[in-house]
Parts: structure tokens; sequence; C-alpha cells
């Protein structure tokens, strides 16, 4: 917390008194409209989505992404104040942002960063000022966060004592508590804010922005939007840099990511005279990453690209080359903490095909958590924790620049390998640094969490940034626990699995962009849990129904822009 105190002064001291460039789209769902309109051949087919940064005077955005993205200029002076000479700075009132939830029985939301997994009433609002001047573009975007904090039926207590002791192997080894806390949660998160040094093709800067690194719509391996933005410091492109090969975009960022100091489910719940808790460490982690994006010359639509990250504890950190996120590649150990396998590695390769013509696009990431990324090793080993992302869309346009569009996306994070799902190795568990691939207590991967599943459709009619879209999604929770624990009793009624069913509306009108969404989830064995039947009795009932739950879910979002003129 104090990082990022010192940060938001850091963010308010360049504002005032640099003899004060890039502004960036950070809205999810304004940067899957400026996607659709890359499909529908709008905007700049070099971009490659992998990392959704774009940027204004950049790009060909329209006027409803210019508006509600990056605000208006300030052209009154504070009385007393030297005239602003617009032609060498630019003051921004960034838009108002609201967005508020509502979770009847248990949480349905991933991808919510400031959020958290929650019951009853939870809103995040936003605002802030950018300002530029010449190359120093700086951005003070910060978040207020109330979550009502409802109490919900978590892993039960009833659970047989081995499920416990199956339970913590995955507790141990991540930072993801189920609930947090008891109490109602008022905070102010440094949201979506940075000072940046701006070069031709490149920045370089401090941030707390949220970053996604892949192809996919609504899951991906490594980045994501699921957790809160770490304070780091970025080297990046700003927009896709031509060579004698291509184009190319990358992000290397180094930061420094937080423990959510919650304790567990239970913690001292002990097993054969074991605690089964062990507490984790109160230190800081330090993260590295490094993403790079080419779409090739003679390909046309076709980009090509890896990211690799690694966290370790930052008082083991001993050489400058652990702050850098380029060593540790093709399995060869360069510092002291790497080869004492104190370091925790993932990487990925990723492809997106763009068919323009056709209003189309496949993408697919596959990862590995280790530190290999040799093309030759992708899949040659199998006992390497592996996982992957797959998906397609297409669009068909209608008269009056409407159009009709289909996704579909599947995620898979689960093992089929016994010895990686009985030693608990799942995606984003820490053997060495216990807490995990997580800030703040959640996954900065995909939301699903270790050993989750997802397979997705989607169908929506689109006019601009006016929408209506159905999605439904069949969710399964951490299938390498369930295998782990329920293997030995041969019980296979027991998998968690959500039917989930999403109407979602966007509209703009004036001022105002809003829109809102409501959501039917069923989970079936919710938390594992299942309704014990005696099959000698009755063997008809074996298979019915455990302990299944309906939640709902209502969203509602708008974002207005200020008319300074």
């Amino acid at each position: 917390m104090q990082l990022h105190k010192n940060f938001l002064l850091l963010c308010t001291v360049c504002l005032l008194a640099l003899s004060a460039a890039a502004q960036t789209v950070t809205d999810p769902s304004q940067q899957l409209y400026i996607r659709r309109q890359q499909l529908n051949g709008n905007f700049n087919n070099k971009y490659s989505f992998s990392q959704r940064y774009f940027l204004n005077g950049q790009a060909s955005f329209d006027s409803t992404i210019q508006d509600f993205s990056f605000g208006d200029i300030i052209l009154h002076n504070i009385p007393g104040t030297k005239a602003l000479d617009t032609s060498k700075q630019k003051f921004r009132l960034l838009p108002l942002s609201k967005w508020d939830v509502y979770n009847t029985h248990h949480p349905v939301t991933i991808n919510d960063a400031e959020m958290i997994p929650s019951v009853g009433y939870q809103t995040v609002i936003s605002t802030g000022l950018f300002y530029q001047r010449g190359r120093i573009t700086a951005q003070l975007k910060p978040s207020f966060v109330f979550t009502e904090n409802k109490p919900y039926e978590t892993f039960y207590t009833e659970h047989n004592a081995i499920h416990w002791r199956d339970y913590y192997k995955w507790i141990n080894k991540i930072d993801m508590p189920e609930r947090f806390g008891t109490s109602p949660i008022n905070r102010i998160a440094p949201g979506q804010s940075f000072v940046k040094y701006n070069f031709k093709n490149s920045s370089v800067g401090i941030s707390t922005e949220n970053r996604w690194w892949g192809p996919g719509y609504y899951q991906s391996l490594l980045l994501t939007n699921n957790a809160p933005g770490f304070l780091h410091a970025a080297y990046e492109s700003t927009k896709p840099m031509q060579t004698i090969f291509g184009s190319i975009e990358w992000q290397a960022i180094t930061g420094v990511l937080e423990n959510s100091n919650i304790e567990p489910l239970e913690p001292r719940r002990v097993y054969y005279g074991t605690t089964l808790y062990v507490p984790k460490p109160d230190i800081q982690r330090l993260f590295t990453g490094l993403t790079v994006t080419v779409q090739p010359k003679f390909l046309d639509g076709l980009f090509v690209g890896f990211a690799k990250t690694a966290y370790m504890y930052t008082q083991e950190a001993k050489s400058p080359l652990d702050y850098l996120p380029v060593f540790g590649f093709y399995g060869v150990n360069t510092t002291q903490l790497e080869k004492n396998k104190r370091k925790q590695m993932m990487g990925s390769v990723f492809v997106r095909y763009l068919m323009q013509k056709e209003h189309a696009e496949f993408y697919a990431e596959f990862g590995r958590n280790d530190q290999t990324l040799s093309p030759l090793f992708l899949m040659a080993n199998t006992t390497v924790p592996t996982a992957f992302v797959a998906g397609f869309r297409k669009i068909f346009p209608q008269k009056r620049g409407a159009n009709f569009e289909f996704g579909m996306e599947l995620t898979q994070l689960s093992f089929n390998n016994a010895d990686l799902i009985f030693n608990a190795k799942s995606w984003y568990l820490g053997d060495s640094v216990r807490h995990g691939y997580t800030n703040r207590g959640k996954v900065m991967g995909s939301g699903l969490g270790p050993g989750g599943n997802s397979q997705l459709v989607e169908l929506a009619y689109n006019k601009g940034i006016n929408r209506v879209a159905l999605v439904v999604e069949r969710r399964i929770h951490n299938n390498d626990f369930f295998y782990n624990t329920f293997e030995r009793i041969k019980d296979w009624r027991r998998h968690w699995v959500d039917a989930i069913a999403t109407l979602k509306v966007d509209h703009q009108y004036k001022n105002f962009l809003f829109g809102g969404s409501f959501t039917v989830m069923r989970s079936n064995n919710y938390q594992w849990w299942y309704k014990e039947y005696d099959p000698v009795i009755n063997p008809s009932t074996y298979y019915k129904n455990g302990l299944d739950f309906m939640t709902l879910q209502g969203q509602v979002y708008f974002n207005y822009r200020f008319n300074l003129k």
C-alpha cells in the first residue's frame, strides 16, 4: 500500500510541477470494440491485439473512441495563472466511469481488476487527469472501490479430513483467498495511472496500468485484467515498428507484487497432529516479463509472438540480471537464483491470423509452466505443466453499418498427467514462491484459476459501439484438485461445473456510454460437494444432482464524457 501511495504522490507532482505522446485506451469493452473495427476493415491491420495498447493520435480511431477514452482538452485557465499554451502542453479531463455489480449466492465475475470475489453490492468509480508536455505524458486515474462483502458459502467444513488435506496442497502454494475478510471494504487504488517519456515508436516510464498479453478475447495465460494492476517500470512499443522483415510490437516490464495478507479458511485445521496451513512469508515479490509480437512482411495478417514472465521474492534477488525479463530462456540457468530453483518462470507462444477480407480471425496460445520456451520442446515433454487458449471469431456485415458476430473460445488449464496432479503442480502455483502468480490475492493470468477450464460461445448484434450479445459458457473449477482428492475413492460425480448464460447490452446516448449485463449461473456440485445416496439400495439415484445452486448477477456501467467546449 505504501508503494501505491508513493506512486500517487509521484503522479500528482508530475501533473503539477513538470515544466508540464501517449494516452491509452484502457477500458476492455472499448479495446474489444477497436478489435471488431479491425475485423470490419476500419482499423490498422498491423496491430496484433496481443497487448491491447492503443494510443491517441497514433491510430485511426473513430470519434466515439476519441471522446470516451481520451476525454476533453481543458482550454480554460485557472484564474491568476499563466495562460495555457495548448501548442506545447495539454490537459485532458478524463471521462467519469462507474461500474456496479450485484451477486446473489456466490461470485460470478472474473477479469474484474480492482473488484474482489464477493456477494452483494460492489462498485468501482474512476476519473482523472491526463497531462502532456512534449515527450512527457502523465495520467492520474485512480479508482474508488466499495464492496459490501456479504458472507457466502466456501469450501465446506463437512468435507472429509483427506479432502481438507488435499485442499491445502493448493492453498499453501498460492495467495488466493476465497473470501477477502468479513467486513465491507472501502479503498482507493492508483488504477490506470502512469508517467512516461515517449520516443518515436516506444516509451519508458512507470505505471500501475493493467496489462493484457496474448490474443485471447476472454482468457489469456500470463497477463490479463483479472487482478489489479501493480506498480512497474515499462519499456514498450507505442505502435507497430516497421522493419525490413515486417512489424514488431513489444513490452518489457519489471515491478513489485503485493500480498493479500489474508489467512485462508480454517488456518488452524489439523490433520493427524499436523497443522495443514503453512503461513507464507510477509515478503514482496519481484515480477519481470517480456512479450514480443511479429507480423512477417511476407505473410499478411499473420501475427506470431511469445511471452515470458518470472517472479521471485525480492530479498532473494541478488543479481541485476534477476530484474531483467530476458534470462532463463531455453532452459539455461543464468543467475544463482535460477540455479537454486528459487525463481518461478512461465512462458507462452501465440499466433493470430487476421482474415480482414473475410471479417474473421483465428488465434491460439500455448504455454508451459517452466522456463523453457524453445519451439523444439514446447510439446515434447508431457511432464511439464501446459495450458492453452484457442478461439475463432467472424463478423457478418449487414446493411447500414450493422453486423452480426459469432465467437467461440476454449481454455484449458487442467492437466492429464497424474504426476502433475498428485504433486499439485497446477498453473499459477509456486513451489519456491508460495504466494504463487498473484497480485493482491488474485491470479494475474486467467481468471479461471489453477486447474480451470472454459468453453464459451458468443452471439452478438453490433451497430457501431452499440451492441447486444448473448454469451454462453461452461466453466469447470480446479479439475486438478478434483482428480487429486476424489480419484482414490473413484467418485466421478463431483466435478464443480458452472453453466453460465449472460445477456450484455452497450449503448451510446449523447455524452453517455452505458450498458449492463444480466447473468444466470447454475453451479453443479458447488465446492465439489455431493449429496450422498446409497447406490446399493437404489442405484438409480447415483448420478442425480449434487449440491446445486442458482446464482444471479446484475451489472450496470456508465461512462460520462465531460463537454468542456
